[in-house]
């Protein structure tokens, strides 16, 4: 998965290049020629094809095999429900593609597009599904919307460990907390979608309560720097800019 996500991601234009390789590395610049033959290559096809084309990557197997047995669906109920789960994952990759995390306020987006797709796809579950295929597609979908979000968190972390400079215990501290405040928001998104006062509360809650833990993790001028990325409006340039004109303290070891 890895892998595949430096495939996906990775862009020469991107300020802090790919976590965990090379800028100037032959394997990096390979995979950078076959990712802009593969763009090519899909813009020129259709979404059908570009569904076969990913299915590779973001494979819906397991899923369907999964939720046919917690739901235990006959083989028509899975054949039927078998496009509408591919549907979901390529409208799922959607988010993860849009989200940048050197970019400021990507992680307000992230989560205001994991709300508006899934708003979206209530509205479009077929009515002539039975109860039981609708819980399957909803339990689907969750699943899929988990494995993106996985996605995200870990890039999310890959470039705060840069971006920060943390040591190894600071690191370990923020993922710990970033790992529960990206699994509470997703419950409250899945509880709260219908009452938005209600939901709105409780996102603000979490992203308090992360402030909190992360700012017994990282100094003030880290705390600075985190909530400015959190927000919109500065330019990842005058952040960097910001950032390497900073002392951190001594890394942990």
């Amino acid at each position: 998965m890895e892998e595949i996500r430096n495939t996906v991601r990775c862009f020469p234009n991107r300020p802090m290049g790919c976590f965990g390789t090379s800028p100037h590395s032959t394997n990096r610049t390979k995979t950078i020629v076959l990712l802009i033959v593969l763009l090519v290559l899909l813009s020129h096809s259709t979404k059908k094809s570009f569904s076969q084309d990913t299915s590779q990557f973001f494979g819906v197997e397991t899923i369907v095999r999964d939720v046919k047995t917690r739901f235990k669906l006959s083989r028509s109920e899975v054949r039927d429900l078998i496009p509408s789960i591919k549907e979901e994952n390529q409208n799922v990759i959607l988010i993860y593609n849009h989200y940048s995390p050197d970019e400021p306020g990507s992680l307000p987006a992230l989560w205001r597009d994991v709300i508006d797709f899934r708003i979206d796809f209530e509205a479009r579950v077929r009515p002539a599904f039975t109860k039981r295929q609708k819980a399957a597609l909803r339990q689907a979908r969750t699943e899929l919307e988990r494995r993106i979000l996985n996605l995200a968190f870990q890039d999310c972390v890959g470039f705060l460990g840069e971006f920060l400079d943390l040591g190894r215990l600071e690191f370990e501290g923020v993922e710990r907390v970033l790992s529960f405040d990206f699994k509470r928001k997703h419950q409250a998104i899945l509880k709260h979608l219908s009452n938005t006062s209600l939901l709105e509360t409780e996102i603000k809650k979490v992203n308090d309560d992360t402030e909190q833990m992360l700012g017994r993790i990282l100094s003030s001028r880290q705390m600075r720097l985190f909530r400015a990325l959190s927000a919109s409006g500065d330019s990842v340039a005058s952040l960097l800019a910001e950032q390497r004109s900073i002392s951190f303290p001594a890394r942990s070891v």
